[in-house]
């Protein structure tokens, strides 16, 4: 990173110890680009089973406390377990990188493990909430979102390290969290929310797909084997670029399957991503392909959310 970039995160970070400083790293600590891999799922999945003036506000909220407590502290657990098993090491380039603060000594392990607890609290009080108001079905929501999000990087199971990681991606973010979201909302999981599930999460895969060709070398170091071993650079640049076309025309199939044509604008999620697109093809290691490619999670989200909402739901009845 050049000089200038540094002096810039260092001016927009404040003086080193002061308080603006401590909370704005631990911010980043959480890896907020990737918030939306967990928004995006809970405002589709509301906006498919009801009309907007039949939201149940207060439940939508306390969803998306339950769910960024989780995403959080799958993140930082993520983090946390890469730095301690010696899968993430000190790299060049990883200034521009998400999730190496603990690389880079920027927060310490123990800072980590307290921020995951405190996210899993607050995930856990909206999800006693939930159940007050729902019923206690929702418990399980959030425990299944638990285990995953442990399971995904820790020991014993470490889901990311048996190649498994992609779909856990699509499993958890798409059809856990919008079953779950559906669920809370009208106590039943329509198919057009489970069809949709597909889209969303495989855009959350997308993500990790990008981020596991980046790592390849790295990962193979430090014992772990996700898909990218499997597939290899030339797969992997394949599957990146499948999956970008299966979210947005697949959205859109969607939509025309029950009579909502205006989901085809899906495609215009393709247009925040060339970058990647180009980067995979030529095999260049993009060091922020995984943010990148959230964005086109971002966008495809925001689509699908508007169009449902402008028209009152997907096969509401």
């Amino acid at each position: 990173m050049s000089g200038v970039n540094s002096g810039r995160i260092g001016a927009a970070l404040g003086a080193r110890g002061s308080f603006r400083h401590k909370v704005l790293t631990a911010y980043r600590a959480t890896r907020p680009f990737s918030f939306p891999c967990s928004v995006m799922p809970v405002l589709v999945a509301t906006a498919a089973v009801l009309p907007i003036g039949r939201w149940h506000w207060d439940r939508l909220a306390a969803v998306l406390i339950a769910v960024l407590g989780l995403h959080i502290a799958a993140n930082l657990f993520n983090d946390y377990f890469d730095y301690t098993g010696g899968v993430d090491t000190r790299e060049a380039g990883d200034a521009d990188r998400p999730g190496r603060m603990l690389v880079t000594g920027q927060v310490k392990p123990g800072q980590v493990r307290t921020g995951a607890v405190a996210a899993l609290l607050a995930g856990a009080l909206a999800s006693v909430y939930l159940a007050w108001r729902v019923d206690a079905v929702v418990l399980a929501f959030y425990a299944l979102g638990l285990a995953g999000g442990y399971a995904y990087t820790a020991p014993p199971i470490r889901m990311k390290a048996r190649a498994l990681g992609e779909f856990a991606m699509l499993a958890f973010f798409g059809f856990g969290i919008m079953s779950g979201v559906s669920y809370v909302q009208v106590q039943r999981i329509p198919t057009p929310v489970l069809l949709l599930a597909i889209p969303m999460g495989l855009a959350v895969s997308h993500i990790l797909v990008g981020n596991n060709l980046r790592d390849l070398d790295e990962d193979a170091g430090g014992g772990v084997r996700t898909l990218a071993h499997l597939l290899g650079p030339r797969g992997m640049a394949a599957l990146y670029w499948a999956l970008a076309l299966v979210c947005s025309l697949g959205t859109a199939a969607i939509g025309l399957a029950y009579g909502v044509p205006l989901l085809a604008l899906s495609v215009l999620a393709l247009a925040t991503i060339p970058k990647p697109l180009r980067a995979v093809t030529r095999g260049e290691r993009l060091p922020d392909i995984d943010a990148r490619t959230a964005r086109f999670n971002l966008t495809l989200g925001i689509i699908i959310t508007a169009v449902l909402v402008y028209s009152g739901g997907i096969g509401v009845r």
